[in-house]
Formats: structure tokens, C-alpha cells, sequence
């Protein structure tokens, strides 16, 4: 059953540290098994079941030949067959999760979500490097792609994969001791899958849909930040700051036929209220994100030969970003625009910018008070509403 297969993964990863002739010869004959079936064409439902959970073994087991601690390095010495096994299956991990990463974008939806759970829930954690690895050679195949184009919606699906893969790993509460050792990796890889969503037509739906998964991928960071060394690496998170505001930006100037999405199912242009909703959960997921990174941020500002020309600097640079989430923030306040199937949508919108806004004045307070002041003489309640709850969060920490 899952729920074995989940226990025995994680008593592997808990109680077996090092491996011994054990471990590896149960090792070869699950993995000759696996690939075995990895060649057939066609599997019955058992024999599918089969491969399923002997590679679910596989992923789990793979880190214990990885290990480089003390004792096992003692003992690779004391057992010198043991570390020339262990060279022979590192190739065949190293294997199993190439063809993992090939299988991201099977044509075969069930083949695709197993590799994926199988990378991102059931790898042993010393087995990210080789996963790292991998994953940088699909995305080089990516960057040569023109992910717009109709016919590369399995490319598509790859590049979500990935990103779910990554996004999965950063929430996974096993590895937080490991993770360190590939944070640069692990960087590089958000790096590059950057300029490859940045590469896609904005105007493609492929697009949105791509900023909405980085944007959950960027709020996930907020659970291994610390393990990952990049909490206070501000130049880091200004620089991503940059780019999911301008995320967000681009949701600004949609105009949402709400008219359309109040009409019944019958009588609504599904493909328009389709749009909307994916621009919607645009902003919310970019707003999210900048809820998050914008936490105890100070912004990055460009070298001044002087104090007043660096407070100047900062203020243009503050002021840009308060414009476009104030922007946001005055078109999603009167909640009775909305129509009902929104409202909780919107309301959620509201509270990421309220957030955001907040976080970002108090991280600046020296730029936030002559941004933030004028929102209190607003005509419109409930921007006066957001501002009370932003300055008085700025006052408690200031």
C-alpha cells in the first residue's frame, strides 16, 4: 500500500545510514527488476503496480550510497568491495533518475505524474546532486525550445514538472539538515528556469501559467530559506522582488469582463472567463510570492556618491514598487465590484498586497512615510482601511 511504502521510505531514510551486503544486494535485485520492466512496452495493472513501488525502494535507498559521513567513510576503507560497489550502483542511480527526468514529459499522463512524485516526494535527499544534474540537462534542452509554439506542449509540460519538482523539495521537512549541500545547485537551477519562462511570449497563455507555478515555487523558498543560506541574502531576493512585481504589473492592465462571469454556465463565453480567472490567479500567486520576499527586505539601491543622493534613490525605487502594488491594492479593495464567484479570490489578492505593502514600508521606513501618509487622506474607505492597518504595523516596528 502507499502508506507502507511511505513508512518503509522514511525508516530507510531515518535508521540506515550506511550501506552493507545487505543493502546491496537488495539493491541489485530491485533495480535489475525495475529494469526489466522499464523496457517492456506494454504492463498489466500488477505488473505497473510492481514497477511503481520497487522504483519508489529504489528513490528511497538511492542516498544511502551517497553518504560521505565519517563512518561511512570509515568503512568504504575497512571494506574495500564495498566502495567499489558502491561506484557500480551510484552509475545505476545515476541512470534511474536520467530516465525519471526523461519521463517528466511522457506522453502517458500516469507515467509522468510517477517520475515526478518519485523525484520530488520519494528521492533520498543525498540523491538531489545527481537529481541537479539532470535536471540542468533538460533544462538546456528547454532554452533552445520555443515553448509558444503549439506543438511543444509536452516541452511545456517538462518545464512545470521541473518547477513543480523544485517547489515540492523546498517544502519537504526530511531534508533540511541536506538541502546545504545543493543550495547552489539548487539556485542555479531557479536561475535558469527564469530566462526560459522569461523567453515565452507574454502574451501566450503558457505564460501565465508558468509565472503562477514560480510564483508557488517562490513561496515555498519561505520553508528551507534558512537551510538554503539565502534568508538575508538581499541582493538575491531584491532581484526576485524585481521580477515578480513586474509579474504582477503585467495582470494590472487586463480588463476582466465581469459581466461574463456572472451569467450562467450556459450563457457565459467560457474561453473569456477562463482568461480572466488564469489572470486573476495570476495576481494572487505574484502577490503572494511578493508577500513573502518582501519580509524584512531592504531594497537594493544603485551606488551614491552621497547620503542625500542614496536616500533619493531609494525613494524612486521604493515609490515604484509601492505604485504598481498601491495600483493593485485600489482595484481590489471594494470586494462589492466583484461578483460572488470572485469575491474570495479578490479577498485574497487584498490581504498579499496589504502584506506586501506592509512589509516593504518597514523594511524602508526612512522611504515608506512619504508614500504611505497620503494614503489616509484617500476618498475611497477602504484604501483608508489598508492604510490604518499598514502604518500602524509600521509605527509597532519602527
Amino acid at each position: 500500500s502507499v502508506a507502507f511504502q511511505r513508512r518503509l521510505k522514511n525508516n530507510i531514510v531515518k535508521y540506515i545510514k550506511f550501506p552493507d551486503s545487505v543493502i546491496l544486494e537488495a539493491m541489485n535485485a530491485l533495480y535489475n527488476k525495475w529494469l526489466g520492466y522499464s523496457k517492456l512496452k506494454v504492463l498489466t495493472q500488477k505488473q505497473l503496480n510492481d514497477f511503481k513501488n520497487i522504483a519508489g525502494i529504489l528513490a528511497a535507498i538511492s542516498g544511502v550510497f551517497l553518504t560521505t559521513s565519517p563512518e561511512a567513510l570509515i568503512g568504504f576503507k575497512k571494506f574495500p568491495y564495498l566502495d567499489e560497489m558502491r561506484k557500480d550502483i551510484t552509475e545505476k542511480i545515476d541512470y534511474f533518475i536520467k530516465l525519471q527526468c526523461i519521463w517528466l514529459n511522457d506522453s502517458e499522463l500516469l507515467i509522468r505524474e510517477i517520475a515526478k512524485d518519485l523525484l520530488s516526494i520519494e528521492l533520498h535527499p543525498l540523491s538531489y546532486g545527481i537529481l541537479f544534474k539532470n535536471i540542468k540537462v533538460k533544462i538546456d534542452e528547454l532554452s533552445t525550445i520555443d515553448l509558444t509554439l503549439p506543438d511543444q506542449e509536452l516541452s511545456y509540460i517538462l518545464l512545470e514538472q521541473m518547477i513543480i519538482i523544485i517547489r515540492t523539495i523546498l517544502k519537504r521537512d526530511d531534508d533540511n539538515q541536506i538541502i546545504i549541500w545543493y543550495s547552489l545547485q539548487l539556485i542555479n537551477s531557479i536561475t535558469d528556469i527564469i530566462k526560459i519562462v522569461q523567453k515565452i511570449d507574454h502574451k501566450s497563455i503558457r505564460y501565465y501559467k508558468a509565472i503562477i507555478q514560480m510564483s508557488k515555487m517562490f513561496n515555498s523558498l519561505e520553508y528551507s530559506e534558512e537551510f538554503l543560506c539565502i534568508k538575508n541574502h538581499f541582493a538575491l531576493k531584491n532581484k526576485w522582488i524585481k521580477l515578480v512585481i513586474s509579474w504582477f504589473e503585467e495582470t494590472l492592465n487586463k480588463n476582466y469582463d465581469f459581466e461574463n462571469i456572472s451569467k450562467s454556465h450556459r450563457d457565459m463565453d467560457l474561453k473569456k472567463r477562463d482568461l480572466d480567472i488564469l489572470y486573476i490567479d495570476t495576481s494572487i500567486e505574484s502577490s503572494k510570492a511578493l508577500a513573502y520576499l518582501t519580509k524584512d527586505v531592504p531594497l537594493e539601491v544603485s551606488f551614491a556618491n552621497t547620503k542625500e543622493e542614496m536616500k533619493r534613490s531609494a525613494s524612486v525605487v521604493f515609490g515604484n514598487y509601492f505604485t504598481i502594488l498601491l495600483k493593485g491594492l485600489e482595484k481590489s479593495t471594494n470586494l462589492d465590484e466583484y461578483p460572488a464567484a470572485l469575491k474570495h479570490k479578490i479577498s485574497l489578492l487584498n490581504s498579499n498586497l496589504i502584506t506586501a505593502l506592509t512589509n516593504l514600508s518597514i523594511a524602508n521606513v526612512d522611504s515608506s512615510f512619504q508614500f504611505t501618509l497620503p494614503m489616509g487622506y484617500s476618498k475611497d474607505k477602504n484604501i483608508k482601511i489598508a492604510f490604518l492597518k499598514v502604518f500602524t504595523d509600521i509605527t509597532n516596528n519602527y
